[in-house]
């Protein structure tokens, strides 16, 4: 039977073994104490693992977000386009200055960073 006591390098395959799912806890007999002693150091992995995931995610996120001053020169038309980039009250008041799309338009998500990078283009000469 493997106990904590034993050695760490054979320990560490056990953990590796366990954290892959493959069984080995229970054909090498390892001891409820070791096996509770690799759970406890296997959620606390796997917690900074969804930690690390989550941070990552999100710092992908706001670098893929479009953003707009809230008074970017634009039409009323390109202002409802990118109507949901702002804050949600200038955004309603952009989407009733905007006119009426036509029947069936959906706007893309390439319009919108397109009208967004226009947006934050400088076009004086």
């Amino acid at each position: 039977m493997v106990t904590p006591g034993d050695d760490p390098f054979a320990m560490a395959f056990v953990l590796a073994a366990i954290a892959a799912g493959d069984g080995l806890a229970d054909r090498a007999a390892v001891s409820v104490e070791l096996r509770t002693r690799i759970a406890r150091v296997l959620e606390g992995v796997r917690g900074a693992m969804q930690q690390d995931r989550a941070a990552a995610v999100a710092a992908l996120t706001r670098a893929l977000q479009l953003t707009l001053p809230d008074d970017a020169a634009l039409s009323p038309r390109a202002r409802g386009v990118v109507a949901g980039v702002v804050r949600r009250e200038v955004g309603a008041e952009w989407m009733r200055a905007a006119p009426p799309p036509r029947p069936g338009f959906r706007t893309s998500a390439a319009l919108k960073r397109t009208v967004v990078g226009l947006a934050g283009s400088s076009w004086d000469a």
